[in-house]
C-alpha cells in the first residue's frame, strides 16, 4: 500500500510540474508583444515628417498649399495674386501669400507646420496686378515632380505668381545633392513643363 501511495504521489507531483511549466510557457509569449507595444506604440514609423522638414519635395505641411490660400482669402477681402512656401532660418517653414483689392495689397505669412498667422501687412498700390486661381493650374505635387525631373535635389522655396509676360509659373529653388549651390527651376503653371532658368 505504501508503494501505491508513493507512486500516486509521484504521479500527482509530475502532473503538477508539467502543468506549471505549461502555464509559464503560455504566459511569456503573451507578455512579450504586449510589453513591446506599450514601450513604443508608434512601432517603427516614427513621427510625422521625420527627416523631411528640410526638403519641401517631401514635406507634408499641416496647412496645405490650397488651405493657406483659402485662409488668406478669409483674412482679406481681395483677389489672390501669389503664394510661396519656403524654408526659413531656425527650421521655420512658412507661406507668404499676396492678395489685392482695388486699392490695397495684403500680404500674410502663415506657419506651415501649425497654420498660425505669423504676420500680416497692408499697403496702398497703384495697380492690382494679375489675379490667379489655383484651379486654373497644374497642382503643386505635379509642379514639384516636373521640377525634380529637370534638376534632382533639395527644394527650399516654391512660388506661384505671374511673370512680366503675364503667364503664371512656379519658380522652385533646388539645391542639387552634390553641392550646396541653389538653382531655380521654372514650371509653366498651365502645361506643367519645366526648365532651368539659366538654360
Amino acid at each position: 500500500m505504501t508503494r501505491r501511495i508513493l507512486t500516486a504521489t509521484a504521479a500527482v507531483c509530475a502532473a503538477a510540474l508539467a502543468l506549471s511549466g505549461c502555464s509559464q510557457d503560455d504566459a511569456e509569449p503573451k507578455q512579450g508583444p504586449a510589453m513591446q507595444t506599450a514601450a513604443d506604440p508608434r512601432g517603427t514609423e516614427g513621427p510625422p515628417n521625420s527627416g523631411e522638414e528640410d526638403d519641401l519635395a517631401n514635406f507634408k505641411p499641416a496647412l496645405s498649399w490650397e488651405d493657406a490660400q483659402k485662409q488668406a482669402q478669409e483674412d482679406f477681402d481681395g483677389d489672390f495674386r501669389a503664394i510661396q512656401i519656403a524654408l526659413a532660418d531656425g527650421g521655420e517653414i512658412r507661406y507668404d501669400i499676396e492678395m489685392a483689392s482695388d486699392e490695397r495689397t495684403f500680404t500674410a505669412a502663415y506657419d506651415a507646420k501649425s497654420g498660425d498667422v505669423i504676420s500680416t501687412d497692408e499697403e496702398k498700390h497703384d495697380s492690382k496686378g494679375q489675379v490667379l486661381s489655383l484651379d486654373d493650374y497644374v497642382g503643386l505635387d505635379e509642379a514639384k515632380s516636373s521640377a525634380l525631373d529637370v534638376l534632382p535635389g533639395r527644394m527650399t522655396k516654391i512660388r506661384l505668381a505671374t511673370g512680366s509676360d503675364g503667364t503664371a509659373a512656379y519658380t522652385i529653388d533646388i539645391s542639387p545633392e552634390q553641392d550646396g549651390e541653389t538653382f531655380e527651376v521654372v514650371v509653366d503653371a498651365e502645361s506643367g513643363k519645366a526648365h532651368r532658368s539659366d538654360d
